[in-house]
């Protein structure tokens, strides 16, 4: 999922459905990171589209001790230059009131 592609699929759901919300969030705990967030109401009912953009990572660093009642920390390494990119979509569950990840088959 890269901006151009994420652009073509608000086009088609503002030109065919109706947008609820659209905004931007940003994780405080990732540096340079960004969540992208579109709620419409589709025919099957209530959608969030998030794209999440954020660093690639590079390494995983776990800090730990064996003696007992110690604490354990993960730090992450992220490269700079290069981000992931990924589009979670979730649907609305009324009974629920909540938003339950989609489930896609292809």
């Amino acid at each position: 999922m890269n901006a151009d592609r994420w652009g073509d699929i608000l086009e088609k759901i503002k030109a065919k459905f109706e947008i609820e919300e659209q905004y931007e969030e940003v994780p405080e705990d990732i540096p340079n990171a960004k969540d992208f967030v579109v709620i419409a109401k589709l025919p099957i009912g209530r959608v969030m589209l998030v794209r999440r953009v954020r660093p690639r990572v590079l390494d995983k660093l776990t800090n730990y001790s064996k003696r007992a009642d110690s604490d354990m920390s993960v730090k992450y390494v992220y490269d700079e230059k290069e981000m992931t990119e990924r589009l979670d979509i979730y649907r609305y569950d009324d009974e629920q009131e909540e938003w339950v990840k989609a489930e896609m088959a292809f």
